[in-house]
């Protein structure tokens, strides 16, 4: 499990307090909601989710003292939307302002793309053929027409909307894990 980055005190037991109570349960939190933001960005295609999500998470521990007595909810969900305005802020300056190794930059993309393609390629194998169909139709679509596309796909698989979701997080995640352990496999 990464090691949090280091806090100012005050910020970081706020933080925990909010949490939780419990001091097991709040470091336990504070791990889950860390490894989330991370695969939230991974996701994105953030070439470094480990430093947003260090950076969401100073965000908010800086303000806990002004959210937490009024903050209604599970905290998660405020990491959450604070990650999401990270992202969108590095997106942005990375729009602006031109990359200083570009060319470098842009090689080292192209080639940790290929290797995640391969590796996912690899790992799509695995998948029974249903499970491979139902993953690869539930993110084949955009906008409107994903919406469409799985109601058909609920509807088809005879259960509602959550149980396809449901289904595809517990591919997604397996896919996650596999495709994980054939790039940590992969030479450097």
């Amino acid at each position: 499990m990464p090691k949090p980055k280091a806090f100012r005190p005050p910020d970081y037991e706020a933080l925990l307090d909010w949490l939780s109570v419990d001091p097991v349960e709040a470091r336990r939190k504070f791990e889950r909601i860390r490894g989330d933001l991370v695969r939230i960005l991974a996701s994105r295609g953030c070439p470094v989710p480990e430093d947003l999500a260090d950076e969401a998470i100073e965000r908010v521990a800086r303000n806990v003292p002004t959210i937490a007595p009024t903050y209604v909810g599970d905290p998660a969900l405020y990491f959450h939307a604070v990650v999401r305005n990270v992202h969108r802020e590095y997106v942005r300056g990375r729009k602006l302002g031109p990359l200083e190794n570009e060319p470098r930059a842009a090689a080292e993309t192209d080639e940790a793309a290929e290797m995640n393609s391969r590796c996912l390629d690899r790992c799509l194998i695995t998948l029974s053929e249903a499970e491979r169909s139902l993953i690869l139709d539930y993110y084949s679509r955009d906008r409107s027409d994903k919406i469409a596309m799985r109601k058909r796909m609920a509807l088809r698989l005879g259960g509602g909307l959550n149980a396809l979701r449901l289904r595809a997080y517990r591919i997604r995640e397996r896919l996650f894990k596999c495709v994980t352990r054939c790039l940590e496999a992969m030479p450097v």
